[in-house]
């Protein structure tokens, strides 16, 4: 018991930081579907990675969960991790920084905390939301290791779900200096960048979608499309299965008297005449459309 204490310690807490810590290789800026509803967004932050500390420092990132937020902050860690070797990259979430703040407080490694976050090159907090509300020392050490990084010239880049004055609970110092730099939004997206987002994710997992499927996953709705990610298209063996792996499988839709919408992968090398139901068809995906209403 003391050794798996021991060890999940050790995972809560690093002293030394690796120049790409808990980066996403998958987020990457390629990945992203460019629309008017992100395109400042997008723009700010490929402007930062060319210029870190420079330019747009603080950045400050705000929309509704699901709508890319996340994924940019890994795109600009990735993208500098790859072009840039001499930086030090910090992505981290507000809660686990709380969480690393609370272990070391508890276990007199405050310094070793500072150290490693007043010291990176670049810093990305994820939901800086969560740190609001009855968590004054939390808020007062990201006030001051704020205020170091930014006399150091390292870049800040900030996302969260709503825009900073809106935000309840947080100290007004933190809400004045995150806009300092930049404040961007990000707003849902219409429906041609949905499609252009589902598409996406289907070509990720190596799936053709037809174009009513395209547009029906679209239209369902952009809460659904957020978690449409890869896995889930091969989450029935769709890529796996044997007897889909001769051709590029392609989604279609079926209905039935239940209500119930069908996503039915076609494949050529497949006599799907001999497929009667779910259980013998491993790549059909189903989707209940009560769930999306």
């Amino acid at each position: 018991l003391s050794s798996a204490k021991s060890s999940y310690q050790d995972t809560l807490f690093s002293e030394t930081l690796s120049r790409k810590t808990r980066l996403n290789s998958n987020y990457v800026f390629e990945n992203f579907v460019n629309g008017p509803s992100n395109q400042f967004a997008l723009a700010a932050c490929k402007n930062v990675v060319e210029n870190p500390g420079e330019t747009y420092n603080p950045l400050f990132i705000y929309g509704s969960t699901g709508l890319g937020k996340t994924h940019l902050l890994h795109a600009v860690g990735n993208f500098i991790f790859k072009n840039n070797p001499r930086l030090t990259i910090a992505y981290i979430s507000s809660e686990r920084f709380m969480n690393e703040l609370i272990y070391c407080l508890r276990h007199n490694k405050i310094s070793a905390f500072r150290k490693k976050y007043r010291g990176c090159d670049i810093f990305l907090m994820d939901d800086i939301q969560f740190i609001s509300g009855n968590k004054a020392a939390t808020q007062e050490e990201f006030f001051h290791t704020f205020n170091a990084l930014l006399e150091g010239q390292n870049q800040i880049i900030l996302t969260c779900d709503r825009y900073p004055k809106e935000v309840n609970g947080l100290e007004e110092r933190l809400k004045s200096r995150f806009g300092w730099g930049l404040t961007v939004a990000i707003e849902p997206p219409e429906l041609e960048t949905r499609v252009a987002i589902a598409r996406k994710k289907a070509s990720l997992a190596n799936v053709e979608l037809a174009d009513d499927v395209s547009f029906f996953i679209a239209i369902l709705s952009s809460n659904f499309l957020c978690r449409l990610t890869t896995s889930r298209f091969k989450r029935q063996n769709l890529i796996s299965s044997s007897r889909a792996a001769a051709s590029t499988p392609c989604l279609s839709l079926r209905s039935n008297l239940t209500g119930r919408i069908i996503l039915c992968c076609r494949c050529p090398s497949v006599d799907h005449t001999t497929l009667s139901s779910p259980k013998t068809m491993p790549w059909l995906l189903i989707f209940d459309s009560t769930v999306f209403r």
